[in-house]
């Protein structure tokens, strides 16, 4: 019953982020409005989360902190990682591997046609966004199942839910569709492994912020650059 309540919760907050997505573009809002507007109330809706399943399940695991960021990483051996290896030196290599195949997979979708220079000039917001954005999600898709699940299952069983959680909303998400569902769910297997073996949120904070600085570029490049296209009478506050 408690795990059950607890893939609830998830699934609510996974809800509650696509309705306030809705909410804070309402009015013709530019994307950056929106995301002052989105990023406050969706960690709300995160902390609202990650504190309903410390009440549902009172016995959980504690990985609400950064860990040992350099602790041993195995069950990756799929991926060419040798039990063993430090989480900094596998968590780097991902990193880079994960941000290179984002901006790839992103910039086919949505950057076409924008201009490099729109892209550095939305840099700046995108890392604000981003980093509030990134730890949002970890707190509902990674720390409420892994603190909720870790004390019952075995790591693959929780990697492998919180990659299912993860991988079926980003069908609304950027990147979308089923490239964006097979990137989020490999993301959410590996983010909940890193949290899982190192006890805490180091990596999979840090991998995914560094994804959504890439996408927050783009979207707000992208979304600049339309505007600047418009007519004068046309433009939203941006």
């Amino acid at each position: 019953m408690q795990l059950a309540l607890t893939v609830i919760i998830v699934a609510l907050g996974a809800v509650a982020l696509l309705r306030l997505g809705s909410w804070s573009r309402g009015s013709g809002r530019g994307y950056v409005s929106a995301q002052w507007r989105y990023q406050p109330a969706s960690l709300a809706v995160a902390a609202l989360a990650v504190w309903l399943c410390s009440v549902v399940v009172p016995d959980h695991a504690d990985v609400l902190g950064w860990g040992t960021p350099d602790a041993p990483a195995s069950g990756l051996a799929w991926l060419g990682v040798v039990n063993g290896d430090s989480w900094a030196s596998v968590g780097i290599t991902f990193l880079v591997i994960m941000t290179i195949v984002t901006t790839v997979v992103v910039y086919l979708q949505m950057g076409r046609g924008v201009r490099p220079r729109a892209f550095a000039r939305a840099l700046p917001l995108a890392v604000i966004f981003a980093i509030v954005n990134s730890l949002a999600e970890e707190l509902i898709f990674r720390v409420t199942v892994v603190q909720s699940f870790s004390p019952f299952w075995g790591q693959m069983a929780v990697a492998i839910l919180a990659a299912a959680l993860f991988g079926l909303p980003h069908w609304f998400g950027v990147p979308g569709r089923i490239p964006g569902m097979i990137l989020a769910a490999f993301m959410g297997y590996f983010l909940a492994l890193s949290v899982m073996q190192t006890q805490g949120i180091a990596w999979a904070w840090g991998i995914h912020a560094a994804q959504d600085v890439v996408i927050m570029m783009m979207l707000i490049g992208r979304d600049r650059a339309e505007q600047e296209s418009l007519p004068e009478t046309q433009k939203v506050l941006s």
